[in-house]
């Protein structure tokens, strides 16, 4: 998804907390307005069944270092 100058910026800069991550690597897809309905709000995350989905920090390393298989979400 962020390839040349842009992965330069939003991939490849070091981050120095995660709200500043949050603002450079994730924010421009998942807090756009208008938001595609394909990218979902990571504020507001559901299980399949509509219930919320609990996380923690583990959960948000897994998937920000592994990506989401059969999404656009890149590791």
């Amino acid at each position: 998804m962020f390839k040349g100058d842009c992965a330069a910026c939003h991939l490849y800069r070091p981050w120095e907390n995660s709200a500043a991550t949050l603002r450079r690597a994730c924010a421009i897809c998942h807090e756009a307005n208008p938001r595609a309905s394909m990218v979902p709000d990571l504020h507001h995350l559901t299980d399949a069944a509509g219930k919320p989905l609990p996380t923690n920090e583990e959960f948000w390393r897994a998937t920000i270092t592994a990506g989401k298989e059969g999404t656009l979400m890149p590791p």
